[in-house]
């Protein structure tokens, strides 16, 4: 069986670990989903850089 890991999840005042294989596979999905949304860092710059001629 393959070991999911753990979580630490972080807040202003405390972390939390979670060794849950069902709670960490919430997390790594979630992380999933922001690494496939997120754009590269050129796309950023662009974006960046048009709403500094719109404002």
């Amino acid at each position: 069986m393959h070991d999911p890991g753990c979580v630490c999840a972080e807040t202003r005042v405390e972390g939390v670990y979670h060794e849950e294989p069902a709670r960490v596979m919430t997390y790594r999905d979630a992380l999933t989903r922001l690494r496939v949304g997120a754009g590269t860092p050129e796309d950023c710059a662009g974006r960046a850089r048009k709403a500094m001629k719109e404002w």
